[in-house]
């Protein structure tokens, strides 16, 4: 269950339309800083980066 959550936030990360914070509210975290904690931890980069393309080999790190 949390690898498909975290496939459909990297997903809408990498869409450049919708906007950290959008995101941040519709997968329930607190803040923006929460999500970038949480890509930190499950995809070695932050939003930014995964956006950027700089984690795109990074895999959804085991649960």
């Amino acid at each position: 269950m949390q690898e498909r959550k975290s496939e459909f936030i990297r997903e809408k990360i990498c869409d450049p339309d919708i906007t950290f914070r959008e995101i941040a509210a519709e997968f329930g975290f607190s803040s923006q800083a929460h999500l970038t904690s949480y890509c930190k931890k499950y995809f070695g980069a932050t939003p930014t980066e995964l956006r950027e393309g700089k984690g795109e080999k990074i895999a959804v790190r085991s649960l």
